[in-house]
């Protein structure tokens, strides 16, 4: 859906960042309907705070950067759309109890050990917390953290969750976030 700004209002609604993201792509069963919901840059920056994992003033950073340099942005888009294939090779090879390819898995490590180079540890209130650097070159690490952090997510998680999230046609659900245009909202 479109908000008033004409904005792309993404359905955040697995419970874990690292499936909502895998979910970018909508109708990914059905290729005839399938719609790539990251199209540019700014559309995954607009994500990324709608699900919480940056903030708007992040979000105005990361922009003004790509302004500067498009091609590393348009390499960032890149390398977030082949992270988030990944995730869903992995993340269907685990519901099919099946190994996921050794690929994938040295790939998603590879994406991991960059999204953890940006992280510094910094004073905080009674502590110390990791903060993420955010850059062009660390635009995809909030997935790769989330996916990190959650070992892929537990199976039973995974299986809960993405029965409904990722494979929309055995739930008969869409996960659409459906681009809208006019006053009447056709799609």
């Amino acid at each position: 859906m479109l908000d008033e700004r004409g904005d792309v209002e993404f359905q955040i609604i697995a419970g874990e960042l690292c499936l909502d993201f895998v979910n970018t792509l909508d109708n990914r069963p059905l290729p005839d309907r399938r719609k790539e919901l990251l199209v540019t840059f700014q559309d995954l920056a607009d994500w990324a705070v709608q699900a919480g994992a940056l903030s708007p003033l992040q979000r105005t950073s990361l922009l003004r950067e790509a302004g500067i340099h498009p091609k590393a942005a348009e390499q960032a888009l890149g390398k977030a759309i082949a992270l988030r294939e990944c995730l869903y090779r992995i993340i269907s090879s685990i519901l099919r109890n099946r190994r996921a390819a050794s690929d994938d898995l040295v790939a998603f490590n590879g994406y991991q050990g960059e999204a953890l180079s940006n992280l510094q540890l910094k004073p905080a209130a009674a502590a110390f917390a990791w903060v993420g650097r955010r850059s062009l070159r660390g635009s995809t690490q909030f997935c790769g953290q989330s996916c990190g952090r959650r070992a892929i997510c537990s199976r039973r998680r995974i299986s809960k969750t993405c029965m409904n999230a990722i494979c929309p046609p055995a739930a008969g659900f869409s996960s659409t976030a459906a681009r809208t245009t006019g006053a009447a909202g056709a799609t």
